[in-house]
């Protein structure tokens, strides 16, 4: 039979066809490829999120949340109206236990009338007392009213190890964000360095409101100048801050940095903030404030 061949026409349009496919299916591995790595991402990201702390306070929570940043999920088993004292285990809390990553207690036996029922009954191993996942906020506090005589429970809500309410003093929460920095460091240390990065913005924080908000008062209401006020604050948060933060860094983190290691970031934030207030003092900012709240300075 003879055979036909095709006509050249036809070979035109069929190879322009496959020329026109080559470059849609060079789109179609960058999509691909572009779909690869997003889903990788999201998962990475899903899988860093995916630390389930749960604390047994509100304060424990708040804490943690500060330490762990983007990487965890915390959750607290009271929320904050109940008496942490007398609270009752609800199937609810064994749940959260039984799927906890990391436990978080105040300790001092303020939880030993219901965390004992919650973490039998969740069978979580991983998160009993004494296991690395399970963590004590107390271990370094400074612990008050501890009894110097023997006591039982015969004799009401008494604290043998002293007084549990211990994160109400601003030092032992600090400690206390030391503590959860230092043991999630050790449980995840693929994250230890943004671990101790949160803990240094929350110590910037905490040294704000305990010592230049403080010293910023005290030099304002003796000189009634903004520039005491500015003063009070570098000096408070910039040196007496930084100074504070090294015993910190060295004894939980096991940092080696010298003790003005911190004092130039400090000082350098803290100026910067205080050239920002001073550069409100005079614009119409403050008095629109000042007005709004009723308060006038002179």
């Amino acid at each position: 039979m003879k055979q036909i061949s095709p006509r050249p026409s036809e070979l035109s349009v069929e190879r322009s066809a496959f020329s026109v496919s080559l470059p849609v299916l060079s789109q179609l591995h960058r999509a691909t490829g572009a779909f690869l790595l997003l889903a990788a991402a999201c998962l990475t990201n899903a899988q860093a999120a995916g630390i389930k702390i749960v604390t047994t306070t509100t304060d424990l929570a708040d804490i943690t949340r500060t330490v762990a940043g983007d990487l965890a999920e915390v959750s607290s088993i009271t929320t904050g109206r109940e008496d942490p004292h007398t609270l009752t285990a609800k199937p609810g809390f064994i749940v959260r236990a039984r799927d906890a990553d990391v436990w978080i207690r105040v300790g001092m036996e303020l939880e030993i009338g219901w965390e004992p029922v919650i973490l039998r009954d969740a069978r979580n191993t991983r998160i009993h007392v004494g296991m690395p996942r399970h963590i004590d906020a107390s271990d370094h506090v400074i612990r008050l009213e501890v009894p110097t005589q023997r006591v039982t429970r015969d004799q009401g809500d008494i604290h043998p190890e002293g007084n549990p309410h211990y994160w109400l003093d601003p030092l032992n929460g600090r400690l206390v964000a030391a503590t959860v920095a230092e043991r999630l460091s050790a449980l995840y240390p693929e994250q230890k360095s943004a671990f101790e990065e949160n803990l240094r913005r929350f110590e910037r924080d905490l040294d704000v409101r305990m010592f230049g908000a403080a010293l910023a008062g005290i030099l304002y209401s003796r000189t009634k100048s903004i520039w005491g006020a500015l003063a009070g604050e570098i000096i408070g948060t910039g040196i007496i801050g930084g100074l504070v933060a090294y015993p910190v860094a060295k004894y939980f983190l096991g940092s080696g940095v010298g003790a003005m290691f911190f004092v130039v970031p400090f000082l350098i934030s803290t100026a910067g903030g205080s050239f920002i207030a001073w550069a409100l003092y005079h614009t119409p900012v403050i008095s629109f404030l000042q007005e709004k709240l009723g308060e006038r300075t002179k």
